[in-house]
């Protein structure tokens, strides 16, 4: 489902944070040009490594402290799109870090960025599309900045029994489209 909603192609350059041991990392290599792995965990990049692919570069870092315009040169002359299945409790940082502050209107993550789809948790995904309309718990700071730099929708509900080990909150896979 994630390679279909990023509606992956050949001539794509696809950015997966957090790739883990590659189980959407394998996918990703079958249908993008190239994909830039970029993971934290060394036992993780250790087994990225196994899958010895020609279109995928792992990067072993904090996708935090990682500028895609760097590890991406191909970037300038066409945008990326970025795929991740990211830990939750750092979601709001990832989406701050991918798309800048409001007022950071240069910002070279955004610059490099095409599409983003993220699986986070539900209560998160429902606050990233949240409206004005919502309860105030749910619209806030994550929602203005995820929908003044991108258009924003949940794309599917995944229920916690999907994952193993099985996690003690459901999902959802989100789309932020950069505006331009």
């Amino acid at each position: 489902d994630i390679i279909d909603f990023a509606n992956i192609t050949k001539d794509d350059i696809v950015i997966e944070i957090g790739p883990g041991v590659g189980f959407v990392t394998e996918q990703l290599v079958k249908y993008a040009k190239k994909v830039i792995a970029v993971e934290l965990d060394e036992e993780a990049v250790k087994e990225l490594k196994n899958l010895d692919l020609d279109n995928l570069q792992i990067i072993h870092n904090d996708i935090l402290k990682t500028d895609l315009s760097e590890i991406c040169p191909e970037a300038k002359n066409r945008r990326v799109k970025i795929v991740a299945n990211i830990p939750y409790y750092i979601t709001s940082p990832i989406i701050a870090h991918l798309l800048g502050e409001i007022d950071d209107l240069d910002n070279k993550n955004r610059n490099v960025t095409e599409d983003i789809i993220l699986m986070v948790q539900e209560e998160v995904a429902r606050r990233i599309v949240a409206t004005e309309n919502s309860s105030s718990k749910q619209y806030g700071l994550l929602t203005i900045l995820s929908q003044f730099w991108a258009d924003c929708s949940i794309l599917r509900l995944v229920g916690r029994k999907s994952f193993y080990p099985a996690p003690k909150v459901n999902s959802a896979l989100v789309s932020l489209d950069r505006k331009s």
